[in-house]
């Protein structure tokens, strides 16, 4: 999964109460922000369920997993401490707060969508820098093959 993470363009981190209790999702997060920083992957973080001042500030329920952590890995707190470093980055990206409870498939929908408008926003940008050096057709032809294609 890490050589995933290296090679992608996009990584949505669904941040929930129980994200820090897992070194898994933690290693991982570290992988995700360092190809961000390394290689410029875009990083959507999204809060379900919990305030993005938690995850940054590693409070309640990630204060109990990092405490959890301290214990169980004293003999690895650089590792430890990369995974706090990881965590208060990612949680002061620009992202996206579920608050509202419902069905994990209106979550998902709404992730969709929003997904999709960054995403395109993400390609327009490419594809008019790409698309600069062309004619005037190429554009319009390129523009309306894009379109086409959703």
């Amino acid at each position: 999964l890490l050589e995933a993470i290296k090679e992608s363009r996009v990584a949505v981190v669904v941040f929930s109460k129980n994200y820090a209790g897992s070194s898994w999702c933690l290693d991982e997060l570290v992988k995700i922000m360092e190809c961000k920083d390394q290689m410029g992957l875009m990083v959507l973080p999204v809060f379900y369920h919990i305030d993005p001042s938690d995850v940054r500030q590693q409070k309640r329920d990630f204060d109990t997993a990092f405490q959890q952590h301290d214990d169980k890995f004293k003999r690895e707190m650089d590792q430890v401490n990369r995974w706090r470093k990881a965590l208060a980055a990612a949680a002061s990206l620009s992202g996206w707060h579920v608050k509202e409870t419902g069905s994990g498939l209106v979550f998902l929908n709404l992730l969709l969508q929003l997904l999709i408008i960054r995403l395109m926003n993400l390609i327009s940008n490419v594809l008019l820098d790409y698309c600069v050096t062309y004619d005037g057709d190429f554009v319009q032809n390129s523009l309306l093959y894009l379109c086409s294609m959703g």
